[in-house]
């Protein structure tokens, strides 16, 4: 879900402009899901959950992404 554009505070460099571009774009989502402040509504959200709080290894991009 998009919404207001993420503000990325840490460094660019590990992330390419695909990532980037998906960090601006969903990175509120990705931050309410993984700080508790929204709960996960499928299967796939949980899992990113999971993967943000290093309850399981990352897996998909944008669960690698985001751990980075």
């Amino acid at each position: 879900m998009a919404g207001e554009p993420f503000t990325i505070l840490c460094s660019k460099a590990p992330f390419s402009m695909d990532e980037l571009d998906i960090l601006r774009r969903y990175g509120r989502e990705f931050e309410r899901q993984s700080n508790g402040e929204r709960a996960p509504a499928t299967a796939a959200q949980e899992r990113f959950v999971e993967a943000a709080g290093g309850r399981n290894s990352p897996e998909t991009v944008y669960e690698r992404m985001w751990t980075k």
